[in-house]
């Protein structure tokens, strides 16, 4: 049976009628504007401009003042809301030599008023002399207070009104000029599209290192392109227990990702292309101190917020540089672009964006969200810019046939698109890093070791040689400790660790008075009481525990949460197997 495709019926509003409006052509329009000293609009006609013609509608302007005023009108309103008016010219000049004569006659009456008052003589007054003393002095002081704050101001407000509508006027006879410069500027945009697909094609702005050699794949494997944008640090966790990795840790990712088992999870098809960036969030990198720390940190995130391209072609992997943002992901999400346009707002009650309306073909504002969706298509196809370059001048897909990624059969053929961003993700009930902790602190005991990093402000002391504030001697502690005691209440925990070493004299008894000089054990133990919230037990745990949250893209790199934690307890669990295996018995 023959599938026959069916086009969605469109408003008739939408379409463009035969007799539509050119640009630059004057009309009256019927616009509703307030009536002076009345609550109701009235309806009236002013002199529009055509300055773009939309899908469902004409958009018209006319200067106004020192701004401009912009209508709408739907095709299907033309004949009824306007009419063409083919001598605008005229019209507005002969409006300029009015609002002139209005001018003089205004001018005239500001000179009136301050000649009254006796502040300037007529023309048959030589000085001012005569006609301030020939006035009883309380009646011209009560004159020339009237002409300071009533007449004087509205009078010269009248004069400023008037010259504006008249500079207005001179911008409108320009106006058809101005709306074709603005066109013109649009289609300037174009080109600057058109120069930065053609740069991605040539790659004038990239860079690619070879992380590692090998066989390539079968000429015939299609190229797989995955959707998720992944960061570096979240999946290598480099660094992990300083922040985690910046672009100064690159070569060692490298290395990272050359073994087959971190390979073949972030890039698991023959050939393939993973969007990758260093990191999500900005890096701390200590205290600012100066204007130029500021800067130098600021340049360094910049650096980390690069995005890189990693591209396996069997056993051969490289890694892409480009002057170009993939955010927020490779791909477009599945119905990212089949959904209808809604405008919405934040539901502040809700804590969650509530659809105000739906956008059809008969909104005057649909041809933004049209404008939109063409941004955003034109984005994500970048990467088929770029991969088309790399096909046709470079060798990391090589060997291959000749692939033309803007034909629909090649595309596919040789084109994957791997959905992983949402697939890959699980959908449901993914693992809490809260509730995990309070799971094994609630198998607190004495004699259990605890992980903690946490610092009292007491246990710190201000060293003006460090300008800084440091902790104090004696209360550097590992970050492995042992429980001794739990408090009634159970909210804290005393921790227990080696006292160290001290250095002076040690006498063999007390007998002898003098002793040899060195470094001494202390057969002794220091203390500290931390909140149980504040530690993490680590003879809970079980090794490999840390995996579940290693691939933790949908935590939105919570890794420095977890990782400093679970990681030293993973190995800490195997250096103290046999220790571990005999206290669980």
């Amino acid at each position: 049976m023959q599938l026959t495709k069916i086009d969605p019926v469109k408003p008739r509003s939408a379409g463009r009628p035969n007799n539509i409006p050119n640009i630059g052509d004057w009309y009256w329009v019927k616009v509703r504007e307030d009536a002076d000293g009345e609550d109701q609009k009235k309806e009236v006609e002013h002199l529009f401009c055509v300055s773009h013609l939309a899908s469902n509608h004409v958009q018209f302007k006319r200067r106004v003042l020192s701004s401009s005023s912009t209508v709408c009108v739907r095709y299907r309103d033309l004949l009824a809301e306007t009419r063409l008016e083919p001598n605008w010219k005229a019209i507005i000049e002969q409006q300029i030599e009015q609002k002139k004569i209005e001018l003089q006659q205004a001018v005239a009456e500001l000179t009136e008023a301050v000649q009254n008052a006796g502040l300037i003589s007529s023309e048959s007054e030589k000085t001012l002399l005569p006609s301030v003393t020939r006035r009883d002095p309380a009646d011209s002081k009560k004159q020339l207070l009237k002409l300071k704050e009533k007449t004087y101001p509205a009078l010269h407000d009248q004069v400023e009104y008037i010259t504006q509508q008249i500079t207005a006027l001179h911008r409108g006879l320009m106006l058809p000029m101005s709306i074709q410069s603005d066109r013109m500027g649009k289609a300037v945009d174009l080109v600057d599209e058109r120069l930065f697909a053609l740069e991605l094609y040539a790659g004038l702005f990239q860079g690619t290192v070879e992380i590692r050699k090998g066989k390539p794949a079968d000429p015939e494997t299609p190229i797989a392109v995955r959707q998720m944008l992944r960061y570096m640090d979240e999946e290598c966790l480099i660094d992990y227990d300083t922040g985690g990795m910046d672009f100064h840790k690159l070569e060692e990712f490298d290395e990272w990702i050359a073994q087959d088992e971190h390979l073949n999870r972030i890039a698991p098809e023959p050939r393939c292309v993973v969007a990758l960036q260093i990191r999500r969030r900005d890096k701390d990198y200590g205290e600012v101190r100066s204007f130029a720390d500021a800067w130098r940190f600021c340049e360094m995130n910049k650096a980390n917020a690069f995005t890189y391209l990693l591209i396996r072609n069997g056993e051969c992997v490289n890694r892409l540089w480009a002057e170009i943002e993939f955010k927020p992901r490779l791909l477009p999400l599945r119905e990212e672009f089949i959904k209808p346009f809604e405008t919405k707002h934040f539901d502040w009650d809700k804590r969650q964006e509530v659809v105000d309306q739906t956008i059809t073909p008969d909104h005057l504002d649909y041809d933004e969200h049209v404008a939109k969706r063409k941004k955003k298509i034109y984005q994500y196809n970048r990467v088929m810019f770029l991969l088309q370059g790399l096909l046709d001048r470079s060798k990391v897909f090589s060997p291959h046939p000749k692939i033309n990624l803007g034909d629909d059969d090649h595309i596919a053929r040789y084109f994957k698109p791997v959905y992983d961003e949402e697939t890959g993700l699980p959908s449901s009930h993914p693992p809490s890093w809260e509730n995990y902790v309070l799971a094994c602190n609630s198998q607190i005991v004495k004699g259990s070791h605890v992980w903690s990093n946490h610092y009292e402000e007491s246990d710190y002391e201000y060293r003006r040689g460090y300008d800084r504030h440091v902790l104090r001697a004696g209360r550097q502690r590992p970050d492995i400790c042992k429980v001794d005691r739990i408090s009634r209440d159970k909210k804290k925990v005393r921790v227990s660790w080696p006292w160290g070493t001290r250095y002076g004299r040690q006498f063999p008894d007390r007998w002898h008075d003098r002793g040899d000089w060195g470094e001494w054990p202390v057969d002794k133990e220091r203390h500290a009481w931390l909140p149980i919230e504040k530690v993490f037990n680590v003879s809970a745990y079980k090794p490999g525990d840390y995996k579940q949250f290693l691939c933790d893209a949908y935590l939105k790199g919570a890794y420095l949460k977890w990782a400093p934690q679970l990681l030293d307890a993973e190995k800490w669990k195997h250096e103290n197997k046999q220790t571990c295996k005999h206290k669980d018995r």
